[in-house]
């Protein structure tokens, strides 16, 4: 019996599951340490349209694994949002992930929350660790 197309199959599945790996990867940066809070809840369900936004301790905005500024970031989620409605997904169906340093400052997450709603996004969810009391 022949092997290798059994081999081929082995290794495509290998290499999707390393593709799927790097994404994940790029939407928790260990640069970001979280805050910890007695409130935090874990979600039950996974939104079906997440948008990982991570604010680290300077203010730089963490998304898709590049690093932006407050200056140049509005730009950056337009282009983000006309490929949702290429996809005919309406911002008011995504789910926006804002994972924020815990030294970073109030005013640039509002800031980073005021530039989503420009863009029509309606829902959030702020990610934190839970302090287990």
């Amino acid at each position: 019996m022949d092997m290798t197309p059994m081999i081929d199959i082995v290794f495509l599945l290998i290499a999707f599951f390393i593709f799927l790996l790097n994404f994940s990867e790029a939407e928790q940066d260990e640069r970001v340490k979280l805050p910890k809070s007695e409130l935090a809840i874990p979600t039950k369900v996974m939104p079906a349209e997440p948008l990982t936004l991570q604010v680290m301790a300077d203010g730089t905005i963490l998304f898709n694994g590049r690093e932006y500024g407050n200056v140049d970031f509005p730009a950056v989620l337009g282009r983000e949002c006309r490929l949702y409605e290429y996809k005919k997904i309406t911002p008011d169906k995504v789910t926006v992930l804002i994972r924020g340093d815990h030294r970073a400052n109030t005013g640039e997450i509002l800031d980073l929350l005021e530039v989503c709603k420009r863009q029509g996004f309606e829902n959030f969810l702020f990610i934190a660790i839970s302090d287990g009391k």
